[in-house]
């Protein structure tokens, strides 16, 4: 784990969860988490990031780069673009962040396949669009 305090960023090392390995978390947009355009991006207006606002990551805002979901595997990335000071004695337990990012990314996959608002699937091997 690397932390730039000067910026508030906080780089984690990969983690690979299974299911099984980590606790069921249940999320609810709107009220564990928002999401809003990245502002990092100028030019995209289709990037986003999630501002949590519950919980252990209170006021952390993440973004997912690269995202695959491949025969029922979601495989991801994530960078956490801000988070408050860390207290002293604060501790970053790494697999329990990769799980609370998944079931974030999980719930707003599920939402934007609920609604269809914007979301296309591309076929990993060939490349093209699935029409669902």
């Amino acid at each position: 784990m690397s932390q730039d305090s000067d910026e508030g960023s906080l780089e984690l090392e990969p983690v690979h969860l299974h299911d099984g390995d980590m606790e069921q978390l249940t999320l609810v947009d709107g009220v564990d988490f928002i999401l809003s355009e990245d502002p990092t991006t100028e030019d995209d207006d289709g990037k986003w990031v999630a501002q949590i606002l519950e919980g252990t990551y209170l006021d952390w805002v993440v973004r997912f780069p690269r995202v695959v979901l491949d025969k029922g595997e979601l495989d991801f990335n994530y960078e956490v673009l801000f988070h408050p000071p860390f207290y002293e004695g604060y501790e970053i337990h790494e697999h329990d962040v990769a799980n609370y990012m998944g079931e974030l990314l999980s719930t707003v996959l599920l939402g934007l396949q609920e609604g269809k608002d914007g979301l296309i699937y591309f076929d990993q091997e060939t490349g093209e669009q699935i029409d669902i």
